[in-house]
């Protein structure tokens, strides 16, 4: 084959070729997350502090004694956990003066400076609990950058939706929705507010469906727990608890056909 004609045939092949230019190259897709929410821990100063604050919410718990000790209070594919505050939370993450969601599928420590937990126990049997609660729906935490956040979840192959306004805090908020049917909402953190970056990031509270919404707002009131439902003259959709501790913990309930009401 003469030269001029195998360089002609080289130039012609090379033209057809995909380009490798930055346009073109391809990047590896994030995979969809794997991530359930098992469980959320909420920091007390003593067994006698979660003795009493899970009796006054109607909560039935056992004293589980390991590395630390925690009270637990079992729910469906889930549990609601008070332990020590402090340092080592045994969970491998940070909960700070916030509650802390426990998750598997995730990488524990935080993400986007959110503070993640893991915990892998074995799952046991939901307790009858006196207040009616059968799982956990959703965890909720208030973010500085709405879109900020929900990127670094993104990530992680955790999907978040499109703003909506969040019914509680009046301000604009985005959730994905989990591979067991749970949910994770952020919030926009109020920018009038002046309030300390450490403040506007952490996890706020979760909202458990219970079985009847207003036998269990009934028995939390006989308790001495303030109780707010919506549309109280009518049905109740959801029902907000003032726990009333240093925390600002926010709780939710939910009939347990409503799955994740906005």
């Amino acid at each position: 084959m003469p030269r001029v004609f195998r360089l002609t045939l080289l130039a012609a092949v090379l033209a057809l070729a995909p380009s490798c230019s930055a346009a073109t190259v391809r990047t590896t897709p994030v995979r969809a997350s794997n991530a359930m929410l098992r469980g959320v821990a909420w920091p007390v100063a003593s067994v006698a502090d979660a003795e009493s604050l899970a009796t006054r919410l109607g909560f039935e718990r056992l004293l589980e004694m390991g590395h630390r000790w925690s009270q637990t209070a079992r729910l469906e594919n889930g549990a609601l956990l008070w332990y020590a505050a402090g340092r080592d939370t045994s969970f491998r993450a940070r909960a700070g003066s916030a509650v802390l969601p426990l998750f598997t599928g995730l990488p524990p420590g935080a993400i986007g400076g959110l503070p993640v937990g893991q915990w892998n126990a074995p799952e046991g049997k939901a307790m009858p609990h006196p207040n009616g609660a059968i799982e956990l729906v959703r965890v909720t935490a208030v973010v500085a950058s709405l879109d900020g956040a929900c990127a670094a979840w993104e990530r992680h192959g955790v999907k978040f939706g499109r703003r909506f306004t969040d019914p509680r805090h009046a301000r604009p908020a985005r959730e994905a929705t989990l591979q067991d049917g749970r949910v994770v909402r952020f919030v926009a953190a109020n920018s009038k507010a002046g309030a300390a970056t450490d403040l506007a990031l952490r996890w706020v509270g979760f909202t458990i469906a219970v079985n009847e919404l207003k036998s269990a707002s009934a028995h939390l009131r006989k308790s001495g727990v303030a109780v707010s439902c919506m549309d109280e003259a009518e049905r109740p959709q959801r029902c907000r608890v003032d726990v009333g501790d240093v925390l600002g913990v926010e709780i939710e309930l939910v009939p347990s056909s409503a799955g994740s009401p906005r």
